[in-house]
Parts: C-alpha cells; structure tokens; sequence
C-alpha cells in the first residue's frame, strides 16, 4: 500500500467541512456526513492502523457466527456488537471513496464484511473479479442490489457454480464488456430480481436469456447491444408476464418474427426501445397490440414507413415517441392527441403533415431538427403552449417564425435554432422567455446585439453561440448571466480582454473557447471549470501554466500544442483531477 500517496490524497479530499451543491451553493455538512469523511481521511492517511483493526473486527464477527452457527439463518443476522460498522455506514462509506476514485481492492473487502446490502461500484475501471472472490458466500447472499456499470474488466464478479443470490432486487452490468454468460446464469436462483440491465454485454446469447425464463417478478431488462439475441432467445421470454420495460436497441439479429409473441407474452409492457433494429412495418403490427404501452422508441429503423405507423394508432396511451432517423416516415396517427414527447429529427416529416401538430396540446417537447418544414408549421408549434422543450435546428426558421415561437411559448426551457437563416432581427423577443435554462443558437447570423438580450434570461445554466458572430465587446452581456455552467464561443472574436469578463462567470463548469485566439489568460480564475477546449487557440505548452489553478479540471482539449511526455506529466502533476487531455 502506497501509505505516502493515500495521506497526499487524504489531505487534499479533506481541506473543506462544506460541500458544493449542484445549484453553486454551498452548505455545511451534516454530522453524519462529517463522521464518514473523518473515518474515509483517516483510512487514506493511516491505512495500516485502520485495516488492522478492523481485519480484527472482521476475525472476532466471524468467529462468533461461527460459534453461535448461524450461517443457516445468515438473512436475518445481524452485526455482532463488537463491529463499530453497521451496514449503512459502510454503504456510504464506499460511496464516499468511489465518487472520488480513491476506492481499492482492500477498501471494499473489508467494507464487505460489514454485510453492505448494496453494492455500488459503478465506473471504478480498477474493479476485477479478485475484488469480489474473497468475499464470503454468506455475504453474497444478502446482497439486494449490484451496480458494476462500466467495470470493464469483470468477467465473473467472484461468482461460481454454487453461488446464489436470493436476495438480489436489482443488478446492473452496463457496459460490462467482457462479462460471461455463466455470470448471467447464476442470476436464476435470484427469484426476486425486479431489474436487470445487460447493456453493450457482449456475450449474452439466446442460450443466456435461457437462464432468466423464470425470473417471473422482473420488471425492467435492458439488453440493449446485447448483438448476438435473436427471436430465440426473446422467446425464452414468454413467460415474464409482468415486464415493464424492455430495451432492445441496436439488437441488430433481432428480427420482425421476434416480435410475434409480444402481445401474449408481455401484456403489460409500457416501454419499449427497438432502436437500431433490423425490423419493418411487420413488427409495427405486433407492437401495436400492445395496448399499454406509453413509450416507443424507433430511431434509426430505417425500413419502418408511414404506412407501418398506422397499425400503432391503436396505442391511445402513448406520451412519448422517438421516430429519429426514420427517414420514410411522415404523416402522424391523429389519435396520438395525448403525447409528451416528440422526436421526428432527421425523418420525411414536412410541412403537409404539420398540422397534426396543433392537435397535441400536451406536447412538451418536440425535435424537429432536418425537417422540411416552413413559416406555416411553426405556426403550427406555436400553438402548443405547453412545450418546455423546442428543436428546430437545421430547418428554414426564419426570423418572423421565430418572433411568434418567443411570444407564445412562455414555458420553454431549452430552445436549439442552430443552423438556420436566423438573424439578430429574430431575437427581439428572446428575453421574454423567462424560464429559459439551455439555449442553442450556433449559427452566422448572430452577433454581439443578440448578446444584450440573453444577457437578461437569468436562469439560463447552458449557452451555445459556437458559429455566432461575437467578440469581447458582446460577451460584456454575459457576465450578468451568475447561473451559467456551460458556455461554447468559438468564432474566433475573443481575446484576452473577453476572457476577463468571462473570468466573472464562477459557476461555469465547461467552456469552450476553441479557435479564439490568446485565451488562455485569465482562465485560473474559473476554479469551478472541469472541462476546457482550447483547440487551435495559437497557445503554446508555455502557456499552460495559467491553467495550473484548475484543481477540478477533468477534461483538457489544446488541438494544435504539442506536447512531449515530460510536460504531460507536469499537467497531471498540477492539475490532479485531470483524465482525458487531447493535444497534437
């Protein structure tokens, strides 16, 4: 154990008693929270004393249940008094060390004799399965919960041939590469599963949905890029009455026959995701006998048409759809009045189909970003007063359409008109939408006027101007904006003294400044930043120092400096959060 760099780390994880909320404000801990941050500070900084008496714990719990033989009615044990650990403390404990990636193999197994009934390991890359081999099979048993999302190198999670998992509520493996399908297949004795999410598991087959027929209480599975399924496996299936929610996308030998059985098998499906699937109209007239379903998702089926969209209009409790990429649909069902949520970017949507639009006075959000759609659809748009969320970019928004959207929508909170013919005449309205919280306006025809209106939307948290024309004289404007986290310039207008204004802006979490040239002055006074684009800026490695103050930075882009190996290492030095950095 490297006890010199962990009391480096302690050190510097433990300088505060306050933390920062999500909203940039900041309060002090709770005596809860304060006590795990001195029991986490002091196993970083004295980790052989600490382990020493808890591995002492740990010997004296065991040998008392071994003692009183309790391993038979090991669900309802409870910690012996001699461990000063309860399972919830060592809960919060872990999550303590994971959400600031000092976790360790030691760390988590001692934790686990604390009979944690949930464990969250979720983006620790160092997790493998000698993390979870050690771990007592009476333990394991009472696990209700398992996130190992994006633990890239676990292949079995400690399981073997006589593991079980009774207890087990919910499990996740998302992005778990490289997991068996024996791992999977120990989940069948996990008779209280409610959910399971596969997603991008590689080696599932139809021989491993085999495993979970009897899983009769899941309600949610995810199997999204599980590639190798087919309508074999789905089958295997049919007895799951009481799936919810099932994801399907990018299954791409998931084909139309798979989907047959659907409406006997899955009755009380509500959502369903069958993006980046092989299927056509057929399957849409299986899917449209699911009568309770809410949510479809359809993006990038490609074979699907107008024509298949009529078997769905049966589907009267439909709030949200996801139609993007279908390039052969058009025309929508007039029965689909009660809809939420939209998504018909980059489909064959036009302006003789628009009026449908007007009917769904529920909408709240709506993505008609590539659509051929003109002055008399946005009429349409303008209409629908609930809306809280507006894509219309890459579309002929002029800037008459854009005035009415601004004067009628009152409600929205992000609006995207990137890429059309909008000018600074359009904007006249803009600052009359209050509730304004992420706006898009990346394109030519934008300058610093427009800036003098958005520096009035108060809420505003995230603002891209990339293609817009803007200099240090407009981004004045944008200093009045205290709630923005996230702003993108890169016109190639802003210099030193723009980048002081900005330098006003303490909240900001992400900037992008690329192309700007001679930026890089000023910016250690955004402390709160994590990630920075200064791609193609004119700076040098020389200049990087100024961005030594940046303790919170996570992501660097400098396209256009080059770096050698021994200035790499200085960054890292200087900058510790640091984890992706993209140079020449």
């Amino acid at each position: 154990m490297h006890d010199r760099a962990w009391r480096t780390t302690a050190i510097s994880l433990g300088q505060t008693h306050w933390h920062n909320r999500p909203e940039g404000i900041y309060n002090p801990l709770s005596l809860k929270e304060f006590c795990i941050r001195c029991i986490c500070i002091r196993l970083l900084s004295e980790p052989a004393s600490v382990f020493r008496i808890l591995a002492y714990q740990i010997r004296q719990h065991e040998k008392l249940r071994k003692q009183q033989n309790l391993l038979r009615d090991c669900e309802s044990e409870k910690a012996p008094e001699s461990a000063s650990l309860s399972a919830d403390l060592a809960t919060a404990i872990l999550a303590w060390f994971r959400d600031r990636q000092v976790i360790c193999k030691h760390h988590f197994q001692l934790l686990a004799y604390y009979q944690m009934l949930d464990w969250n390991l979720r983006f620790c890359s160092d997790v493998d399965d000698a993390w979870l081999e050690d771990v007592p099979t009476h333990v394991i048993e009472l696990l209700q919960s398992l996130n190992v999302s994006y633990c890239h190198r676990l292949q079995f999670c400690g399981l073997n041939s006589q593991s079980r998992l009774p207890n087990l509520r919910t499990a996740n493996f998302d992005g778990c590469l490289y997991l068996k399908p024996e791992t999977i297949q120990r989940l069948q004795f996990s008779s209280r599963l409610i959910s399971l999410n596969l997603t991008g598991c590689r080696l599932i087959t139809d021989k491993t949905l085999y495993s979970l027929r009897h899983l009769f209480r899941l309600q949610v599975l995810h199997l999204s890029g599980c590639k190798w399924i087919t309508e074999k496996g789905l089958q295997h299936l049919n007895g799951l009455f009481g799936l919810k929610r099932l994801y399907l996308a990018r299954c791409v030998n998931v084909s139309n026959q798979a989907f047959r059985f659907f409406p006997t098998s899955f009755p009380n499906l509500i959502e369903l995701d069958v993006s980046h699937c092989s299927i056509s109209d057929i399957a849409m007239h299986f899917i449209g006998r699911l009568k309770e379903m809410s949510s479809l998702a359809l993006k990038g089926c490609s074979r699907v048409t107008t024509k298949g969209l009529s078997h769905l209009g049966s589907l009267l409790k439909l709030r949200r759809l996801d139609f993007r990429y279908c390039k052969h649909i058009s025309g929508l069902c007039k029965e689909w009045t009660q809809l939420n949520a939209l998504w018909l970017s980059c489909t064959n949507f036009k302006e003789s189909d628009a009026f449908i639009l007007a009917t769904m006075k529920y909408l709240q959000e709506l993505d008609l970003r590539c659509c051929v759609v003109t002055k008399c659809s946005f009429t349409f748009v303008s209409q629908l007063q609930n809306l809280v969320r507006l894509c219309v970019a890459e579309t002929a928004l002029t800037d008459e359409s854009l005035i009415v959207l601004c004067k009628r929508l009152k409600k929205l909170q992000l609006l995207d008109i990137s890429c059309t013919e909008v000018t600074d005449s359009g904007t006249i309205l803009i600052d009359k939408l209050e509730e304004l919280r992420e706006l898009h306006m990346d394109t030519p025809g934008i300058t610093n006027r427009s800036l003098g209106r958005i520096g009035k939307l108060k809420k505003l948290a995230r603002l891209n101007l990339f293609a817009a024309n803007v200099t240090d004289e407009g981004v004045e404007s944008l200093a009045q904006l205290e709630a923005l986290h996230d702003l993108a310039i890169c016109s190639g207008g802003i210099g030193p003294h723009g980048v002081k204004v900005l330098s006003q802006l303490k909240k900001l979490g992400a900037l992008n400044l690329s192309q700007n040239k001679w930026c890089v002055v000023h910016l250690g006074a955004l402390t709160e930043l994590r990630y920075l684009n200064l791609s193609n800026t004119s700076i040098s490695s020389s200049c990087l120092h100024n961005l030594y103050a940046l303790k919170h930075l996570e992501s660097l882009s400098v396209y256009g400096v080059i770096l050698d190996a021994s200035q790499i290492d200085e960054l890292q030095v200087n900058l510790p959060q640091l984890k992706v950095l993209r140079c020449s």
